[in-house]
C-alpha cells in the first residue's frame, strides 16, 4: 500500500498567514453600503419598541444594527425608559385612588 505524502506547513509560514490575515469583523459591526440611507430617529424608536416586544427577526435585527445611528439608539432608549418609568409611577399612584 502506498502512502500519500502529507505536506505540513512550517511554523514560520503559519505565522506569516496569521499576520497577513485580516480579522473577521462581526457582521453586526459592518457599515451600511454608501447607497443605503441610514435609519432615522423615529425608525430607530419603532425598532426599540418592537425589540422590547420581541417581534423582530434575527435578520431584521442584524440589518437594524448595521444601519442605525448609535446616538439615535441611545437617545431613543433613554426616552423609552423614561416613558416606561413614568407610566409605572402613574399606574402605581392611580391604583390606590380607585
Amino acid at each position: 500500500m502506498s502512502e500519500i505524502p502529507v505536506q505540513s506547513e512550517s511554523a514560520d509560514s503559519k505565522q506569516a498567514k496569521a499576520d497577513t490575515a485580516q480579522p473577521e469583523k462581526s457582521h453586526w459591526l459592518g457599515r451600511p453600503d454608501p447607497h443605503e440611507k441610514p435609519l432615522g430617529f423615529w425608525r430607530v424608536f419603532i425598532i426599540i419598541l418592537s425589540g422590547h416586544l420581541g417581534v423582530r427577526t434575527r435578520a431584521q435585527r442584524e440589518e437594524d444594527f448595521r444601519r442605525a445611528n448609535g446616538l439615535h439608539i441611545v437617545i431613543a432608549a433613554f426616552i423609552y425608559f423614561a416613558v416606561i418609568v413614568a407610566g409605572l409611577v402613574v399606574l402605581v399612584n392611580w391604583i390606590p385612588s380607585r
